[in-house]
């Protein structure tokens, strides 16, 4: 053997690490990997197996990853090991943060600039929200109100714009890649993630169904209108994956109803209204474009034999929750005043409104939190912002929509549709559209998938239909192949 065979080609290594890692990054074992971390350690509340583990998987995925999209689920997933509300709580992990930010740089580093910058769709509309957010209340807010706010201000704005000029120009755009697809399944294994942290919080708590009306079902990241807004978002996507697979998809209907089941077992009024009339649309669209109209339909059906069935077994249990369910009735829980209050101030101050510093001088005057919440993305947006705001949230809704409905008969669009009827009409109701994290940095990484999607029409094919069940449900990266291409 010569010298020059005996000599190893450390090159040539490190590619072919860099390669089985990428394309690790891209499966359904990588997406569990790091939902089951996140969702152990929040179940046995052990923050150090919970920070080590995602940071040690995220850092050396890191340091080989040529592409942001496979790390969506760690930024959304992450947060759901937060199991208690007080801060102070995990503050002593914050050693293990470092090597994640090295990790970070070396990504940056390896990868910035090849690719030429881009400022994508989104961008101006987002700055227009950006400036709207951080003028609102000029000549009526001081320093005090305005400087509470300012964390929510540049959060709201700045963050999500910067968080998407990071998926603009780190995402690879590799035509072997369905992005559509790659979201959806970490957005199914998330949603699944934040069912079972349910199911053990209603276990643990211990209460009869019959009292479950004035449970709060704190998760420690959140609350059951956190927890009914976050399956707005899943729930759709599984439906997606229903319609991508056939031997598969009776798999992603149960956990798509799974996931509604959950949203039932939230008590969130306004999350059950808006998730139902969502699950309805999510249904006709998978027997409209699922692979075979017929076996979706018998499929459905089939569903609704199980749901029926248990209901019957269970019809004890589910009248005590329906029962539960109406003494929470239809009261407003206040926020009629609160939208009156919304109403006068924009007529007080019409044109940039009264800043998300103000402190209230309704039913819910505020010492402690940042921004007073109107419980209302309309309402919210005239009284903050005035006219300012109508004017730069009106832009960025219509890109948004133009993005959506551009390519709206694409599979991937019209889930999308769905997640969004749930999540923008129960934001009408409720805060969902001013809490930065996760809700709005979601939007618009989902928002970006679309403008991918929206220049691929090879996704629009179905996975492989002759692969075994097991391949389709498991592997999502086929060497030389389309992820969704079919064979």
């Amino acid at each position: 053997m010569t010298e020059t065979a005996k000599k190893i080609d450390f090159k040539s290594v490190l590619s072919k690490s860099d390669d089985t890692v990428r394309k690790f990054l891209f499966t359904d074992a990588y997406y569990i990997l790091v939902v089951a971390i996140v969702t152990l350690a929040w179940a046995i509340r052990g923050e150090e197996l919970g920070f080590i583990g995602l940071i040690v998987v995220s850092s050396v995925a890191l340091l080989f990853a040529d592409d942001i999209m496979p790390f969506t689920v760690n930024i959304f997933a992450a947060f759901l090991m937060i199991y208690d509300s007080k801060v102070e709580t995990f503050l002593h992990m914050w050693p293990v943060f470092i090597p994640l930010g090295i990790a970070l740089i070396v990504f940056v580093v390896r990868n910035v600039g090849k690719r030429k910058f881009k400022l994508g769709k989104m961008f101006f509309p987002q700055l227009a929200v950006s400036v709207a957010l951080l003028i609102g209340g000029v000549g009526v807010t001081d320093k005090e109100e305005f400087m509470r706010a300012f964390p929510n201000t540049i959060t709201l704005g700045i963050a999500v714009l910067a968080v998407y000029l990071l998926y603009v120009n780190f995402t690879k755009c590799d035509e072997n890649k369905d992005y559509g697809l790659a979201f959806a399944k970490i957005m199914t294994y998330i949603g699944l993630s934040v069912c079972i942290e349910l199911v053990i919080c209603i276990i643990r708590s211990g209460l009869p169904v019959g009292s479950w009306n004035n449970s709060y079902w704190n998760l420690g990241w959140g609350n059951r209108n956190n927890v009914a807004t976050y399956i707005l978002f899943t729930a759709p996507m599984s439906a997606f994956l229903a319609t991508k697979y056939r031997k598969t998809s009776w798999i992603y209907m149960l956990i798509c109803a799974f996931q509604y089941a959950c949203l039932l077992a939230t008590f969130s009024r306004g999350g059950i209204l808006c998730g139902g009339i969502a699950a309805v649309v999510a249904v006709a669209f998978v027997i409209w474009k699922g692979q075979s109209k017929k076996e979706n339909a018998i499929l459905l059906a089939a569903v609704l034999v199980i749901v029926g069935v248990f209901l019957i077994i269970f019809r004890d249990k589910v009248s005590d929750m329906i029962q539960s369910l109406l003494k929470r009735g239809t009261k407003l829980s206040g926020r009629n005043l609160l939208y009156e209050e919304a109403w006068e101030l924009f007529k007080k101050h019409p044109l940039a409104g009264v800043g998300l510093g103000y402190r209230g001088d309704g039913p819910s005057a505020i010492t402690t939190m940042q921004v007073y919440l109107f419980h209302s993305t309309l309402f919210q947006i005239i009284a903050s912002m005035g006219i300012i705001g109508i004017l730069a949230y009106g832009y960025y809704y219509a890109e948004r929509l133009c993005l959506l409905f551009r390519k709206i008969n694409k599979r991937f669009n019209l889930f999308v549709l769905v997640a969004w009827i749930g999540f923008e009409g129960y934001s009408m109701i409720d805060t969902g559209t001013f809490i930065p994290f996760p809700n709005m940095i979601l939007v618009m990484v989902m928002t970006f998938v679309l403008e991918l999607v929206a220049n691929d029409d090879k996704s629009e094919e179905a996975v492989t239909i002759n692969n075994s069940a097991n391949t389709e449900f498991i592997d999502l990266f086929r060497k030389n192949k389309k992820y969704g291409a079919t064979e």
